[in-house]
């Protein structure tokens, strides 16, 4: 299956699950054809006679002027699109929603505001909800960051990582990379070992970035929180440690990603907290909650 062609660049197959690829499809192809079709009827009298009326300077979209009560319409007038701008961006501000780009990187891609951004989420799963019940059943909790569901893909790399760390928790020998021996005692609770043919130490850790970092029992609880898509102060709870230290344990764990090649994982991550972020941001504007701003640097605190 081929993705639509009005999605511009955008892989928007890489967090659906395979089931829901044609529904994406249809909504995409909708978003990109439906305001330029030529209605059937007038939207306000059902009059089949009606005439053009000319373009629409900026979207290029046709309107008609009815000619029995003289009304005029556009292909949008009545529809879920009806009185929205910017029409040529909404097939391809779709797909980048589905692809998992966040709110910031949506208004520096396709330069619109944020406002506009929000305006267009709130449309599309209107449309989602009308006309394909199961796209938007499986997108609200992943939007607002509802106990979402795991993509193979992503399940398969989430369980490699976790067995990294389970397999460096438990491995009781090792070879030793000075003299290739296996007669290797493990010596602390990290992944330690000691060669008894060249009385030489060594750790599985070396030359990563994750070697100098802390509290290596707490790592399972960080890894869980971390392909969660949990915030640095999330992290910083769980492995009970001071935040400069969550910070740092995140940043090397994020390049541990990038060595093991975990790429799917980690642009899971990255739209879960995205998603975290417009839900507290949510939170903020309608109910006047306030969070923690652990983890802001001096400058991006907001005064009180």
């Amino acid at each position: 299956m081929t993705k639509s062609s009005f999605s511009g660049s955008y892989n928007y197959y890489r967090f659906l699950p395979p089931e829901l690829h044609r529904n994406a499809d249809a909504l995409i192809d909708w978003l990109a054809t439906v305001p330029y079709l030529k209605p059937e009827h007038c939207p306000h009298c059902e009059s089949p006679v009606f005439h053009t009326n000319g373009r629409s300077p900026k979207d290029q979209i046709i309107n008609y002027r009815c000619s029995r009560c003289r009304k005029g319409f556009s292909p949008l007038t009545g529809t879920l699109l009806a009185r929205s701008r910017h029409i040529p961006l909404w097939p391809v501000f779709a797909a980048a929603r589905l692809s998992g780009l966040s709110s910031a990187e949506l208004v520096a891609a396709l330069k619109i505001s944020e406002p506009t951004c929000l305006h267009k989420d709130r449309v599309i799963a209107s449309v989602m909800q009308t006309y394909w019940p199961v796209l938007h059943a499986w997108w609200v909790p992943h939007y607002e960051r509802r106990a979402p569901a795991f993509t193979p893909e992503v399940t398969v790399e989430a369980e490699r990582l976790k067995n990294w760390y389970r397999t460096l928790k438990t491995l009781e020998t090792a070879i030793c990379p000075h003299c290739g021996g296996t007669q290797t005692v493990r010596t602390k609770e990290r992944p330690c070992f000691r060669c008894r043919p060249c009385d030489r130490y060594f750790s599985l850790l070396g030359g990563l970035p994750v070697a100098s970092l802390r509290f290596f029992e707490s790592w399972g609880e960080g890894i869980n929180a971390l392909v969660a898509g949990d915030s640095v102060t999330d992290i910083k709870r769980c492995m009970k440690m001071s935040l400069s230290a969550a910070i740092l344990w995140e940043k090397r764990m994020m390049l541990m990603l990038e060595i093991m090649e975990l790429h799917a994982l980690k642009a899971w991550i990255l739209w879960q907290r995205n998603r975290d972020r417009h839900r507290r941001a949510m939170l903020v504007h309608h109910q006047g909650l306030r969070f923690s701003q652990d983890g802001l640097v001096r400058s991006q605190r907001k005064k009180t």
